[in-house]
């Protein structure tokens, strides 16, 4: 079955797939940093974030800067989602 990267049930199929020992943590960041972030620029500052992700942002000064700090900010949202659904064993729907 396919699925749109950064959907949630996207998100979910890959957790399942981690979980389960089918791709390693590194593959599977991977996989969604392929989804392109939105970027804003205000003011000298640029802020990304993901529309099909709430809550996945991030800024920086410069280009490059933003492209590191959204990398963190994907990671650091797909695991707290991660842990989330499976704590609430949303994984096993």
């Amino acid at each position: 079955a396919s699925c749109l990267v950064g959907s949630e049930m996207c998100i979910r199929d890959r957790c399942r797939m981690l979980e389960e020992g089918i791709i390693d943590e590194k593959e599977f960041f991977e996989i969604f940093w392929e989804t392109p972030y939105e970027t804003l620029k205000e003011n000298e500052k640029y802020t990304g974030f993901y529309p099909s992700l709430p809550g996945c942002i991030a800024s920086a000064e410069g280009k490059n800067q933003l492209k590191e700090e959204m990398r963190t900010a994907l990671k650091k949202w797909i695991r707290s989602a991660f842990y989330m659904w499976r704590e609430n064993n949303i994984l096993e729907e």
